[in-house]
């Protein structure tokens, strides 16, 4: 009998090893896909191509349009999608007057291979970004980005906060939740995940759980418009609502798309969005004294 109980340790511990590594491997590997680039060798491309260095040294592509206003807008895409996913704000910018800087973030598009970061590293791109315009000697720039996009803003915001205005489109608030939020139809606990956010963490360079665009709103002092749907599973109306809460501007509004999902809110809702956009621009004044690039 102690022969058996021995014989059923072994291969409990077995079991227990066995399930062990498969729940780390599984962890590793969703966390390289979730930071895998999304780089392209080819795209058509609108505008000026010019190719920007960030500060760590990754190699940023984007495409320049001048136009008429002093004011120029870089508009940032979302996870993994490149330039091309903002064309159609860019013409819409474009008719308004002003100059616009398409950049595809690090690991998109034809910029540079990185592992993708959820916003943190890709802050670094648009203060390349900035840089630039601020050698073409434009005066005021507006940035208006999508999810990852829209995160890369806030993140950017301790050490760049001067925006003539800033458009965000459905950012989350918190990393972790942003990442449980897209399996909570699996009836695991949070817990269940600690591999992948342990994995995401070595990959990205700083803690999930300190990846909260958030705790960055408060650095928002300048006119802002924030939209998102409110029916997106990966982005609870509550946590949109705290975000924008959470934004210092006096001059804020919220705009939420009935029946809207984490999507491409100009494509579904075209004349709603124009009309938002609009309204929003229209109210904006030339004299803010947050405008000008230092």
């Amino acid at each position: 009998m102690p022969f058996i109980t021995r014989k059923l340790k072994v291969r409990l511990s077995l079991f227990l090893i066995t399930l062990l590594l498969g729940w780390m491997a599984v962890g590793y590997f969703s966390a390289s896909y979730l930071t895998s680039s999304a780089t392209v060798q080819n795209m058509s491309i609108q505008g000026e191509e010019v190719v920007l260095k960030s500060e760590d040294g990754i190699e940023i592509h984007a495409s320049w349009m001048k136009g008429k206003s002093e004011t120029a807008v870089v508009l940032l895409a979302g996870v993994k999608a490149n330039r091309t996913s903002n064309y159609k704000r860019a013409a819409f910018y474009q008719q308004r007057g002003y100059s616009v800087l398409l950049p595809d973030l690090r690991g998109t598009g034809l910029s540079e291979q990185a592992p993708i970061t959820f916003g943190w590293q890709e802050r670094k791109d648009l203060l390349a970004c900035l840089e630039f315009l601020k050698e073409k000697g434009v005066s005021k720039v507006a940035v208006h980005g999508s999810s990852l996009g829209a995160a890369t803003i806030l993140y950017s915001l301790p050490q760049f906060a001067n925006y003539a205005f800033i458009v965000l489109e459905s950012p989350y608030d918190r990393l972790d939740h942003a990442f449980y939020n897209r399996v909570q139809k699996i009836p695991l606990p949070e817990s269940a995940y600690l591999p992948v956010h342990f994995f995401v963490s070595q990959k990205i360079g700083k803690p999930v759980s300190e990846l909260n665009p958030i705790d960055f709103a408060p650095y928002c002092h300048v006119p802002v418009l924030h939209l998102a749907g409110d029916s997106e599973f990966q982005l609870k109306t509550a946590e949109t609502k705290a975000v924008f809460g959470a934004l210092a501007s006096p001059q804020k509004e919220l705009h939420l798309f009935q029946g809207g999902k984490h999507e491409d809110f100009l494509r579904r809702f075209e004349q709603e969005y124009m009309e938002v956009m609009n309204g929003f621009l229209n109210k904006l004044t030339t004299t803010d004294q947050h405008t000008s690039i230092p």
